[in-house]
């Protein structure tokens, strides 16, 4: 089966066989992600460019709130398009401080998005903001903003490799403050997508 084919009918059955009127990137990466590089994707072309994220001295680091969510009965399915207009806009601005190497203004677009998401579209929770509000006070941290549709789950988190240790430690302590929740910690790697391997 064709790559592109794996992608549409993944998504086909997200909406039609769960109910979730989800759109296409998250089926999209899995496929066709690569390493050490971000993919901008046209969800309405399919067209999609890579962009050089290449810096061993940062980490991607995911903080999952441990609130479960369940999108095909939440608000997820009627949500605004005013904040897509505005994180499009991000995303192209994004991309270009990434082209230059300019890492710390890619972060301050990560660090806008949260408001849009809070605001305008209104799929975050008390948790995300707390995750997110307290990862913006860590040294070290050059972007954060929840990652998937909201309502829970995770946020993701730019942070320098040097800081990580009291990133944890700081976010961590902060969280369980504010919910009396702990949260997990998963430092992940920008890789290829999901690929047959010969055993």
């Amino acid at each position: 089966m064709e790559p592109l084919d794996m992608v549409k009918l993944a998504q086909r059955a997200e909406n039609e066989f769960v109910g979730v009127r989800c759109g296409i990137m998250d089926q999209f990466i899995n496929i066709f992600g690569r390493p050490r590089t971000v993919l901008k994707l046209d969800c309405r072309s399919l067209e999609h460019a890579y962009y050089p994220f290449d810096r061993d001295d940062l980490r991607i680091v995911l903080c999952d709130t441990r609130v479960k969510r369940e999108l095909a009965s939440s608000e997820y399915n009627v949500r605004r398009c005013a904040y897509v207009v505005g994180e499009n806009e991000r995303v192209e601005s994004a991309c270009r401080a990434l082209e230059r190497g300019d890492f710390s203004s890619f972060g301050g677009h990560m660090n806008a998005s949260p408001d849009g998401l809070r605001g305008d579209y209104q799929v975050s929770c008390r948790e995300l903001d707390i995750l997110v509000e307290a990862a913006r006070s860590a040294p070290g941290v050059l972007g954060s903003r929840l990652m998937g549709a909201g309502f829970g789950g995770c946020t993701i988190n730019l942070v320098k490799a040097d800081a990580l240790e009291e990133f944890q430690n700081r976010v961590g302590r902060e969280y369980r403050a504010q919910t009396g929740r702990e949260t997990l910690f998963y430092f992940s790697r920008l890789s290829s997508g999901t690929a047959v391997l010969d055993a």
